[in-house]
């Protein structure tokens, strides 16, 4: 699911946490180059104003390197954007989860730099590393989906093979008395 601008609101674009994920798009989109408020960056001259509507993004990015690992997906480590925001996030933490950056090319003593920092590069497009990914994923893993309870009692009574009906669910919005033999008839 994209991310474009600062005011995309995350939690509601992500129906299935099983099936998608966010992905921000920091330097627009090709999907997106009609929209003057949120313009695709293609020259250098775009670079000077390009986070207007993006700042967020940017913390955003930044708030989510404390505690999640990332991918960062780049052209090559020239991007002036890439190098300041892999900086930031080397900078934040030595306890912060492990990023990578995929790059189409980088010296060897970048990768020396960027491992100092909790960073390690890929060299490749992203073609071939989700490619790679794909030939190193098991069916297993590939068919494995997590299925998530419709209602918190699921979790106790109902193995994964099965779910509550959407009757079920219904009445147990509602408040209930459990009917056993151990009652009074007066209850």
């Amino acid at each position: 699911m994209p991310i474009y601008r600062t005011t995309d609101r995350i939690e509601s674009k992500i129906k299935d946490g099983n099936q998608q994920i966010a992905y921000t798009k920091l330097h627009g989109c090709i999907t997106k180059v009609a929209e003057e408020d949120l313009p695709l960056i293609l020259t250098p001259e775009q670079y000077v104003s390009h986070k207007k509507g993006r700042e967020k993004l940017f913390d955003r990015l930044e708030d989510q390197a404390l505690s999640h690992p990332i991918l960062f997906v780049g052209h090559s480590l020239n991007d002036s954007d890439v190098r300041e925001v892999l900086l930031k996030v080397g900078n934040l933490t030595s306890s912060r989860p492990r990023c990578w950056a995929l790059m189409y090319d980088f010296k060897d003593q970048h990768r020396t730099l960027w491992e100092s920092k909790r960073i390690s590069l890929i060299k490749g497009s992203f073609e071939d590393f989700i490619n790679s990914l794909d030939e190193q994923t098991s069916e297993i893993e590939k068919n494995y989906e997590r299925r998530s309870s419709s209602h918190p009692i699921e979790s106790k009574f109902v193995s994964n093979d099965y779910s509550l009906t959407m009757e079920t669910l219904r009445v147990m919005d509602n408040p209930l008395i459990f009917i056993n033999q151990t009652m009074s008839l007066d209850e």
